[in-house]
């Protein structure tokens, strides 16, 4: 397990319950708001206070500190970023960004720090995207996007993107079962549920997958969420067997 805490980045053993037992990966100069480590058992790490990405690998202890995006200087072309909140890196490298005050998801090819724009808006409609937080893909190459402006999760699908959860038609969050307040991540369980960080509302809810023949459903369930107690904490990837 990787955690971000103190601009440091600590790899766990499943048994330890501090920072403290956890051996440094990385120092950064600011918050690392995001990590994720790819099948190349390589880290990145999302410094959104500095706009760009890092990454460095694990398989080498001498390995340095090298760019995946941005370059630190905020902005809106291509090579650069605007407080970047989210990443994936799919299976061929490939480094997915939640561009927050940007309001894009940016795709990064492998070796590659010229982004494409896979979707961008900042309306208020049925595909809208306002200050996305955090993004994902399925098994089957769908993304999904935490929409943080408008309480809500969006997913890619064969028609375009469209709200698959609290869809509300003015973007506004609340704590009922059906809503999200300020939701930060999402990713898959090994049954392809969604679970979602519903940030403001202090608590995790999971959107239960439903198979009804050639047509998935999510069904929603809110679950307890014992708030981490270790100081200046924004995410924790863990490695999955599955």
């Amino acid at each position: 397990m990787y955690v971000g805490a103190n601009n440091k980045i600590y790899a766990l053993d499943k048994s330890a319950s501090t920072t403290a037992n956890g051996t440094v990966i990385m120092s950064v100069t600011s918050r690392c708001l995001d990590v994720f480590v790819d099948v190349n058992n390589t880290l990145y790490c999302c410094l959104d206070g500095e706009n760009k990405v890092i990454k460095i690998s694990l398989n080498n202890k001498s390995s340095s500190v090298s760019l995946a995006a941005g370059n630190g200087t905020s902005g809106n072309s291509s090579y650069l970023l605007n407080n970047p909140n989210g990443i994936f890196v799919d299976v061929n490298r490939d480094l997915y960004v939640a561009d927050r005050s940007n309001n894009r998801i940016q795709l990064y090819r492998q070796g590659s720090l010229n982004g494409t724009t896979i979707h961008v808006t900042g309306a208020l409609t049925p595909a809208g995207l306002l200050n996305p937080s955090g993004v994902t893909l399925d098994g089957d190459g769908y993304l999904f996007i935490v929409d943080r402006g408008y309480n809500r999760l969006l997913a890619s699908g064969p028609n375009g993107f469209r709200c698959i959860a609290a869809c509300s038609p003015t973007g506004t969050g609340g704590s009922e079962s059906s809503q999200l307040k300020d939701p930060q991540k999402l990713w898959f369980d090994s049954f392809g549920n969604i679970v979602v960080i519903d940030r403001s509302n202090y608590r995790v809810q999971i959107f239960y997958l439903i198979n009804n023949a050639s047509t998935y459903y999510y069904l929603l369930i809110l679950i307890s969420l014992e708030i981490c107690s270790i100081t200046n904490l924004y995410f924790v990837s863990v490695d999955l067997v599955l």
